[in-house]
């Protein structure tokens, strides 16, 4: 019974089918063919007219939560005498950015503008 429910499964065939990306929809139109039929939808740009779309930058958010501690993790492999998922360093948001922004100059003066224009 088991070798033969996995080999059904084995068998099965998917149909992936495009997804349909647009600019704008309207209300129902999305409800009705997209919602209710529980198909995705890329909506795409949705958010420019949102304040949040020119407010959250990155010294916006360093105001806001700057005195927050947050976890650093890097790219090195996993220490098995350590925790799981345990940051490499922990500092405040604020000292963050000034970090990205400090690292961003020095590596390079002009994606300083493009990193102070950075949306989350």
């Amino acid at each position: 019974m088991f070798t033969y429910e996995i080999h059904e499964a084995l068998q099965m065939k998917f149909k992936l089918t495009p997804i349909d990306l647009v600019q704008d929809i309207a209300k129902e139109d999305f409800e009705q063919n997209y919602l209710r039929a529980r198909r995705p939808l890329i909506l795409k740009n949705r958010s420019k007219n949102w304040p949040a779309h020119e407010k959250w930058n990155l010294d916006y958010m360093k105001t806001v939560v700057g005195d927050k501690t947050v976890p650093l993790y890097d790219s090195s492999k996993a220490d098995p005498s350590k925790p799981i998922n345990a940051p490499a360093a922990e500092m405040k948001f604020a000292d963050y950015v000034d970090l990205i922004k400090s690292t961003v100059l020095i590596s390079d003066k002009n994606n300083y503008s493009q990193m102070d224009k950075f949306r989350f």
